[in-house]
């Protein structure tokens, strides 16, 4: 079964936010001493959408269920006091006094390597288990993207001989043939949602291929040579920064009730189905 999607509405808007969002991330970036800051300077989602089948409809993933590092830190202490009240009613209902045991079989046990309290990894699971609801579901859809996306980068060409930042050369990418493949997986929770990617079967990023055009102030060809090295680092970051955020185990969450995405890609920043004992 595939469906239309309304690709006009992501407008001007809501390119600017992802925009912005992308700038942050290369913002804080560590650079190769040849290139500049890196900067979004226009990005446009184009006219052609991805095509989108329904693969499956299934439960959804424990892990969703499971805490993050910040509900376990708030139940034993560790966590940011000033908060604790507001949220010890949201925690994750666990025992005290008890380890951790990193089973084999759980593809994240760093998630519950604790110092002080913790505790095994079959009785997260289990207690996980138990917060799922019968109206709980989970959407398995199979997305192709080989639209006309351009992303346009602006950053400099810096070269270092004969001595450090002898030349800044600046340097427009121009970023289109944007294509990829994956599994969307779309959790209904009661009044949450949650979103990601599957992690592909190859290993491989979900972004597949895209087609760069630069543009230098200056022809000179022995500068040149460094021109490829930018555009191979610009579309490595490009290729972390979807993995790291849309990528199980990462997942964004919407609350239904009007709260606004979570700023970052992990876990959910309340736990209204967890009940302490």
């Amino acid at each position: 079964m595939s469906f239309d999607i309304q690709w006009d509405k992501l407008d001007s808007g809501v390119a600017k936010n992802l925009q912005d969002f992308l700038n942050k991330h290369f913002e804080h970036l560590t650079r190769p001493s040849f290139i500049g800051p890196i900067s979004i300077i226009d990005l446009d989602f184009g006219t052609i959408p991805p095509n989108i089948e329904i693969k499956d409809i299934t439960d959804p993933l424990t892990e969703f269920y499971l805490p993050d590092e910040d509900d376990l830190d708030l139940q034993h202490g560790s966590g940011p006091l000033d908060d604790f009240d507001s949220r010890a009613d949201r925690g994750f209902p666990l025992p005290s006094d008890v380890a951790v045991v990193a089973s084999p079989g759980h593809p994240h046990p760093e998630r519950n390597m604790w110092p002080d309290t913790m505790i095994s990894e079959d009785l997260m699971i289990q207690q996980a288990e138990s917060l799922k609801r019968e109206t709980d579901a989970q959407v398995e859809l199979l997305v192709e993207y080989k639209g006309n996306m351009r992303l346009s980068i602006s950053t400099e060409l810096i070269v270092n001989h004969p001595t450090p930042n002898f030349m800044v050369l600046p340097l427009t990418l121009s970023l289109t043939g944007f294509a990829f493949s994956g599994t969307l997986l779309i959790a209904y929770l009661g009044t949450r949602i949650n979103i990601c990617f599957q992690e592909p079967e190859s290993g491989k990023s979900l972004l597949q291929d895209v087609f760069i055009e630069s543009e230098i102030g200056d022809k000179n060809r022995q500068v040149l040579k460094n021109v490829s090295k930018i555009e191979r680092f610009i579309v490595e970051q490009l290729r972390k920064f979807i993995d790291d955020n849309l990528v199980f185990p990462n997942f964004h969450s919407l609350d239904l009730l009007g709260a606004d995405e979570e700023d970052t890609p992990s876990h959910r920043d309340d736990l209204d189905d967890f009940d302490f004992d």
